[in-house]
C-alpha cells in the first residue's frame, strides 16, 4: 500500500476510532473480543492437554514408581509434585498464547497507541494525567515493566501515582487463575467474568488514582503527547515469532517457579506436624483460614488460603498450588472410599468453595491483593521502601474489603445480621483508612526528596 493511500485510510479509520463517543466503547469491545477468543480457543485444546499431561506426567510416572516399589515420598515428589507442576505450566500455554498473539496484533497494527489516546479523556475526567494509561496498558502483560515504564513520566507525583495504580492491572499470570476458576464455576460465558475482572481492576486503579490525587498527590497534570503511527496490516509470520518469544519467556519463568514449588508442597504434604496428625500445610492453612471466612473461604477449604500465601511470590504459582493440594485431597478421598477415580482436583475445589459467590470473591481478592515480590522490589527501587510498603498494605486492604463486601452482599439473605455488620464494618474501615493515609502520607511527601526522572532507551 502506498504511503498516500495508507494516510487516507488511516484518517478515515481514525474518524471512528478516535471519536469522542465511539472511541472508548470500541476499545472495550476490542478487549472483550480478545478475552473471548482467548477463552474459547483455549477450551478447544484444554481437554486434550489435560488428558495428555495427566497420562504422561502423573499417571504413567505414578504407575512406574509403584512398580519399582519407590517410597511414598518419592512418588509424591516426582508424580504429584514435579508432574503436577509440569501439567500446570503446560495448561497455561493455549490461553496465554492467544492473549499474547492478540495483543501483539493490536500493537503492530497501530491501534494500541490510539487506545492510550482515547483513554486519556477518561483519565482526565477523573483528574489523572493521561500519560498514566500507557504504563497501565503494559501492565496487562506484566506489572514489573509497567512500573518501570513510569520512568518516562517527568513529573514525580505523576510517576508515584502511576506506579501505585499499575498493580491493579490484571497481568498474564492472573489470567491463568481466572481461566481455572471460569472452567470450574462459570463454564458458560466465562469470558464475561474475565472481562468483568479486567474492568474492575481498571476501575479500582482509577479510584485509587483519584483518591490519592485529590488528597496526597495534589498537582497539576501534564498533557499527553503521543505519535499516532499509520495503520498497518501485521505480518502473521512476524506476529508468530514475537508471540513465541514472549510465550517462551512466560512459560520458562512460570515453570521455574511452579515446578519447584509444587515439589516442595508435595513433600510438605507428607510431613506430619509435631502437634498432631495434620500435615504442615493443612495446619498452617487452617490456622489462617478464619481470617478469610468473611469472603467465603470455609474451614475445610484451607488449600485456597495456602494458594493466596504462595501467590505472594508470584501469581503464576497460585494455580500450581491449588492443583497440587486439591489433587492430593482428591487422591486421599479416593483411597478412603476405595475408588480408583474420584471427582478430581477440580471437583474437590468446587466442593470446597461451595458456591460461585465464594469463588468470585476469591478471584476479586486475587485480582487486587499483594503484588508479587518482584513488583514490590521494583516499586522500592523506582521510588522507595515507604511507597512499596504502602502499595502492599493498600492493595491487600482494598482486596480484602472488596471481597468481603461482595460476598456478604451476595449472601445477604442467608444471614442478614452478620452481613450487615460486616458491610458496615468494612465501609467504616475504608473511611478511617482513607483519612489516616491522607494525613500520614502528606507528612511523608513533604520529607521525601524528589529525584530526577530516569530516561530509558529501548532497543530491539
Amino acid at each position: 500500500m502506498h504511503d498516500k493511500t495508507r494516510t487516507i485510510w488511516t484518517h478515515r479509520i481514525d474518524t471512528v476510532v478516535l471519536n469522542r463517543f465511539f472511541g472508548i466503547p470500541l476499545f472495550f469491545s476490542c478487549m472483550y473480543v480478545v478475552f473471548s477468543a482467548a477463552i474459547q480457543i483455549s477450551d478447544v485444546f484444554k481437554g486434550y492437554l489435560e488428558l495428555a499431561t495427566d497420562t504422561f506426567f502423573i499417571d504413567r510416572v505414578n504407575a512406574g514408581l509403584i512398580y519399582l516399589q519407590a517410597p511414598d515420598w518419592v512418588i509424591r515428589l516426582i508424580a504429584f509434585g514435579v508432574g503436577q507442576g509440569l501439567k500446570t505450566t503446560i495448561s497455561f500455554i493455549p490461553v496465554i498464547a492467544v492473549m499474547l498473539f492478540a495483543i501483539s496484533f493490536l500493537e503492530a497494527s497501530g491501534y494500541m497507541a490510539r487506545a492510550a489516546f482515547v483513554m486519556e479523556r477518561v483519565m482526565r475526567w477523573v483528574g489523572l494525567p493521561g500519560k498514566s494509561f500507557v504504563p497501565m496498558i503494559i501492565g496487562f502483560g506484566c506489572n514489573v515493566p509497567a512500573v518501570m515504564a513510569a520512568r518516562s513520566l517527568e513529573n514525580y507525583r505523576e510517576r508515584v501515582l502511576t506506579i501505585l495504580m499499575s498493580p491493579f492491572m490484571s497481568c498474564g499470570a492472573r489470567l491463568t487463575i481466572y481461566a481455572l476458576f471460569v472452567s470450574a464455576f462459570f463454564p458458560e460465558n466465562g469470558q464475561n467474568i474475565i472481562f468483568g475482572l479486567y474492568l474492575i481492576g481498571i476501575a479500582v486503579a482509577l479510584i485509587t488514582g483519584f483518591a490519592l490525587r485529590s488528597s496526597v498527590l495534589k498537582d497539576e497534570g501534564s498533557s499527553l503527547v503521543i505519535e499516532l503511527p499509520p495503520y498497518r496490516y501485521p505480518r502473521i509470520g512476524l506476529l508468530c515469532v514475537a508471540t513465541g518469544r514472549r510465550l517462551k519467556h512466560f512459560v520458562l519463568k512460570a515453570g521455574s517457579l511452579i515446578v519447584p514449588l509444587c515439589a516442595v508442597i508435595a513433600l510438605l504434604g507428607v510431613v506430619d506436624n509435631k502437634v498432631g496428625a495434620n500435615n504442615f500445610l493443612a495446619t498452617a492453612g487452617r490456622a489462617l483460614t478464619p481470617i478469610f471466612a468473611p469472603m467465603g473461604i470455609k474451614d475445610d477449604n484451607w488449600p485456597a488460603t495456602v494458594g493466596l500465601m504462595t501467590g505472594v511470590l508470584a501469581k503464576e504459582v497460585v494455580v500450581g498450588t491449588l492443583n497440587t493440594l486439591y489433587a492430593e485431597e482428591a487422591h486421599s478421598e479416593s483411597l478412603a472410599r476405595n475408588e480408583e477415580d474420584g471427582v478430581g482436583a477440580v471437583g474437590v475445589m468446587v466442593n470446597r468453595f461451595g458456591s460461585s459467590a465464594a469463588a468470585f470473591a476469591y478471584l476479586l481478592f486475587v485480582l487486587l491483593y499483594f503484588p508479587c515480590v518482584s513488583v514490590v522490589a521494583t516499586v522500592a527501587r523506582e521510588l522507595n521502601r515507604s511507597w512499596a510498603l504502602f502499595s502492599v498494605v493498600w492493595t491487600t486492604g482494598i482486596a480484602y474489603i472488596t471481597a468481603v463486601l461482595f460476598y456478604q452482599c451476595a449472601t445477604f439473605l442467608e444471614n442478614p445480621r452478620v452481613a450487615t455488620a460486616w458491610i458496615t464494618g468494612m465501609c467504616g474501615v475504608l473511611v478511617v483508612t482513607f483519612y489516616g493515609v491522607r494525613k500520614r502520607m502528606r507528612y511523608k511527601m513533604n520529607r521525601i526528596p524528589k529525584p530526577f526522572p530516569t530516561h530509558i532507551m529501548i532497543s530491539e
